[in-house]
């Protein structure tokens, strides 16, 4: 980002309005639901508990499967699959994506349709899945398990979240598979531990934001130039506010005419950003007095 161009300053300090106001802004979480998971994303109870701290965006749909429309609606038309939602949200899912859809899908075509939501994923920036086990109350679902179960072998990315193993509660189900409100709490409390867990594995790509000037414009009474103090500002989204390093340093005695700053700043995880601006310094105008 840049800041306005700056006349005839001393000290010269750059921010801006939107500076967040804590020191790191969240993770985002993106979960890819069909009706079992929308039970969580959608009782505002049980959601507020499992997002508490993290940035989740739900994606749910009835009848979803992983990379073909799904099963036709009552109201019309198809619900896109899981696939369709990570290609339509691109870099927007976030490093932390939870998937939780298979219940509509044969086991034939499982590995591959598994297979292909994790590439997508990957090419997007995703850095870590929680894959949800299914509810085992039909033969088809505890087979799709072992190919969930499996796939964490192929691919280190992927925590297998196992449902399956504590999903025992009765009273969690308003039939086999869907959650009544309580099922919806304990699935919640179930699946944040196993998310914030992959949340501590996200490794920081994102270098900070460096705010400068666009140029500065000084005059100065004597020949050997003006003295000015710059403070540039850097953010970065995990670790806030960086310091920033320019050379010159600052302040600093900049000559009459055009001298390059250039500055840098980096985060704690090392990833970099750089940038410069010129001071232009003239010469003011001495009055001479009239004879």
């Amino acid at each position: 980002m840049r800041c306005g161009w700056v006349l005839l300053a001393v000290v010269v300090f750059c921010a801006s309005a939107a500076l967040p106001a804590s020191a790191a802004d969240p993770v985002r979480v993106t979960m890819l639901a069909d009706s079992v998971g929308a039970a969580l994303l959608w009782d505002p109870g049980p959601f507020a508990a499992f997002s508490a701290g993290l940035d989740v965006r739900g994606d749910a749909y009835g009848c979803r499967k992983l990379v073909v429309p799904g099963c036709p609606s009552e109201a019309g038309g198809n619900p896109p699959s899981a696939l369709d939602a990570i290609n339509a949200r691109g870099t927007d899912l976030g490093p932390v994506v939870v998937v939780d859809v298979g219940y509509n899908d044969p086991t034939a075509t499982f590995a591959d349709a598994l297979d292909t939501l994790m590439k997508a994923l990957m090419a997007d920036g995703v850095q870590r899945v929680v894959w949800v086990t299914l509810t085992e109350s039909e033969g088809v679902w505890k087979q799709n398990n072992e190919v969930i179960r499996a796939a964490a072998a192929r691919w280190p990315q992927l925590a297998v979240a196992d449902w399956a193993e504590v999903a025992t509660d009765p009273s969690w189900f308003k039939d086999t598979v869907h959650f009544s409100h309580d099922g919806a709490v304990a699935f919640g409390k179930f699946l944040r531990p196993i998310v914030l867990a992959q949340v501590q594995l996200v490794v920081d790509t994102i270098p900070p934001v460096m705010h400068l000037p666009t140029a500065i414009h000084a005059r100065a009474t004597s020949v050997k130039g003006r003295v000015i103090r710059i403070d540039p500002v850097a953010v970065d989204a995990k670790d806030g506010v960086v310091p920033v390093t320019c050379t010159p340093a600052s302040p600093h005695r900049f000559p009459v005419g055009r001298t390059r700053v250039t500055c840098s700043a980096t985060d704690e995880a090392g990833n970099e950003t750089s940038g410069g601006f010129d001071v232009d310094v003239t010469r003011a105008r001495t009055s001479v007095a009239a004879h």
